[in-house]
């Protein structure tokens, strides 16, 4: 190992723990908040009834893996706020050393430090790391992901083709912005044509996407329309007087809650937002061949 590779492992070590004390810093206050009480419902459904049932008898379909890794902490150390954040405060920390990696097989050395320090104070995502949600477990799979596929099909490195698809099928299951690794495996294929490589390969990436987000989907989409129709049969009975609309809109947001979300949620932008991302991070990658 030269003098320069302990230099950065040093530093990024050094990063790493400041900013594990800035993500574990009160990681159990304050009390729930925003959408974390879905997690600890679920988490507390699973320890009675084994599946994430809520109290309405529907199941709450997201982000399952989380669902269970949390619940198996929360058996281990006790159902609180600090440990139904635990995962996320982990992932959050894990990320800085693996931003390095990344930045360091695509850029080079001083880009990884740089990009790892910024992650390591970056005020979003500290906020994340104390947020019993998927996104930074979901931020975590996909950086690894990237890492793994680069390792495996640019670094040469053939071995890790499994675990970069594993990664992938995970991150399908964590959220569906995974959509966006789709663009990026896209702009792989030229790559592969142009260097004489095997073309089928990112489309074997492709199609493990591909069907982990429609499985996902399956399963998201048939417990969403459950959370319809308990809105429905319950809107029922609102008698149609002045102020209809605004019950109606009260049960939506009450019976319903995930429903409602996701018929008021507005994707344009944030797809764009994805879709720059994921070219970015391919050219990155392709950059670096």
């Amino acid at each position: 190992m030269t003098q320069e590779n302990r230099r950065d492992i040093s530093i990024v070590l050094a990063l790493t723990i400041v900013g594990a004390l800035l993500r574990f810093y009160h990681l159990g206050e304050p009390s729930l908040w925003g959408n974390e009480d879905y997690l600890a419902i679920s988490v507390r459904a699973i320890f009675e009834h084994g599946a994430p049932f809520f109290p309405s008898g529907v199941m709450y379909p997201r982000a399952l893996p989380l669902t269970y890794v949390a619940a198996a902490f929360a058996s281990l150390f006790g159902n609180s706020e600090f440990t139904l954040r635990l995962p996320s405060a982990l992932c959050s920390t894990l990320i800085i050393p693996l931003t390095y990696l990344f930045a360091r097989q695509t850029v080079g050395r001083a880009t990884g430090l740089i990009a790892s320090a910024l992650v390591a104070v970056f005020f979003w995502e500290i906020m994340m790391a104390h947020t019993a949600r998927m996104y930074a477990v979901f931020s975590l799979t996909v950086l690894t992901a990237i890492i793994l596929i680069h390792a495996a099909e640019i670094g040469g490195r053939r071995w890790l083709r499994g675990a970069a698809l594993g990664a992938i099928f995970l991150a399908a299951f964590l959220h569906q912005i995974s959509l966006a690794l789709i663009v990026m495996l896209l702009t792989f294929m030229p790559y592969f044509w142009s260097r004489g490589h095997k073309p089928w390969i990112p489309g074997l990436y492709l199609f493990v996407l591909v069907i982990a987000m429609l499985g996902n989907n399956l399963v998201v989409s048939y417990h969403y329309q459950h959370w319809h129709e308990l809105a429905s049969q319950q809107a029922a009975v609102i008698d149609a007087a002045p102020g209809a609309v605004d019950q109606l809109i009260h049960l939506l947001q009450t019976a319903a809650p995930l429903f409602y979300q996701l018929q008021q949620s507005q994707p344009t932008w944030s797809f764009i937002f994805l879709i720059v991302t994921a070219t970015v991070i391919s050219g990155l990658l392709l950059g670096a061949v």
